[in-house]
């Protein structure tokens, strides 16, 4: 193997690695965007269930409930 051939060895696997390099972090950036996208969705549900919370409570059955039960 002569001088020519290791020089093109060499430029190839440069090659491949820039390649591979730009490869790995697209992977890393899809999964956190669907890491990201999952959390958006609890958060959503959990605002859902934070306004629902705060109907019951605020509705005037509900308060006149508790004093009825303090009774």
């Amino acid at each position: 193997m002569g001088p020519f051939h290791v020089a093109i060895v060499a430029i190839l696997a440069g090659c491949l690695l820039k390649a591979w390099s730009m490869r790995y972090p697209k992977q890393e950036s899809d999964k956190l965007e669907s890491q990201i996208a999952e959390q958006q969705q609890q958060i959503e549900s959990l605002i859902e269930r934070v306004q629902t919370l705060e109907k019951i409570v605020t509705d005037e059955n509900y308060s006149l409930k508790q004093q009825i039960n303090q009774l």
